[in-house]
Formats: C-alpha cells, structure tokens, sequence
C-alpha cells in the first residue's frame, strides 16, 4: 500500500466528522481499501457496504493481508455490482455516501459523475448524511455536485456535500483520529 494512503485516511474522516450520525456507511469503489480502513476506525459505524464492480480486485486484495482484515470485518457488507445500479435496485439509506471508484474521464464514468447519480445520491442520504466525491476535474463537478447539494465543501482532492449544513463534530474527528498509529495519525493531519 502505498505512502498516499493517508490521503484517503483523511477524506474519510473529514467526510465522517461532517455527517449528524456515522452509523450505517456505503463505500463505492474498495480500491486499496484506504476508505474502509478509515471508515472501519469511527466507533459509532455499525454497518459498511462496500460495492466493488471488480470481483477480481477483490480476489487480489484478499490476498494481502491488511486487506484481507478490512474485507472480513463482521461489519463489511461486500456487494459485487456497479454503484449506480446498486443504489437503483435499493432503497436503503446512509448516514455517508463515500465514493473514489474511477476517474472522471474513463469511458462510463458519467455513470457516476452526473446530475442523475448525484441526485439518486441525495435520495439515498438519510437527514443529516454527507456525500464524499474524490474530485480530478475542477470545473465540471463541483459543479455537478452543488447542483444537488445545496451545502458543499472543497478540498484539494475531494468534495464534501449535503442537503443539510454540515457541522464539524471535533470529538468523533479525535475519536477516529486517535484510532490509528502516531505515525499514521500525524501524516494524516498533514495530508
């Protein structure tokens, strides 16, 4: 895994810091698991659905040890299906939509990038819930995202977006923080 994981780290806890409740979480795209480790460190998270369209990135990834440990967490729920087609055959809602599954400009992506997904999102929130976007174009999806979301937070990597305003809750953020390794924790501040 390599040293930029903590960028991931700490997009999941701003995302987790800013929501009313961190109960029940989905993830779109496992990648190198970096999001659901981060996720699975908040105490308050009963539940992480994690939907992966790649069967075989999961097959590899239980091959490495640390992902292995994420992957069968008793609060991981695995479901192998694209992401908008997962959120259109339910309707089950989350306290955090979490999302890093590919980058804007490969074939398909409008899939996940558009206004549509982003309002499927917004339905899929329950009151209070926010929305993390990993973000590589800077014009259009911001763009895209506040056209659902009418609160909404930019960084440099990633977006944070809600239908209500968001708040920072300082003792989950601790909380979570102090769930990791010093050497993790202080690289994920200076992420």
């Amino acid at each position: 895994r390599l040293d930029y994981i903590t960028g991931y780290y700490a997009r999941a806890i701003e995302c987790l810091s800013q929501c009313q409740k961190a109960e029940n979480v989905l993830v779109i795209g496992f990648g190198t698991g970096g999001i659901v480790e981060a996720v699975l460190k908040c105490d308050e998270v009963r539940k992480v659905t994690v939907v992966e369209l790649s069967e075989t990135l999961i097959k590899n990834m239980h091959q490495i040890p640390s992902c292995k440990e994420i992957l069968t967490d008793p609060r991981v729920e695995l479901v192998i299906d694209d992401g908008r087609r997962f959120l259109n055959r339910n309707e089950q809602k989350f306290d955090a939509i979490l999302m890093d599954p590919l980058r804007s400009s490969t074939a398909y992506s409008n899939n996940l990038y558009s206004r549509d997904f982003f309002a499927l999102l917004k339905k899929r929130l329950n009151k209070g819930g926010v929305v993390m976007v990993w973000i590589d174009n800077w014009l259009e999806l911001p763009r895209t995202i506040v056209s659902q979301f009418p609160y909404a937070k930019r960084y440099d990597t990633f977006c944070i977006a809600s239908t209500d305003k968001m708040t920072l809750n300082q003792e989950r953020k601790s909380a979570i923080l102090g769930n990791f390794s010093v050497a993790d924790r202080n690289a994920i501040e200076t992420a």
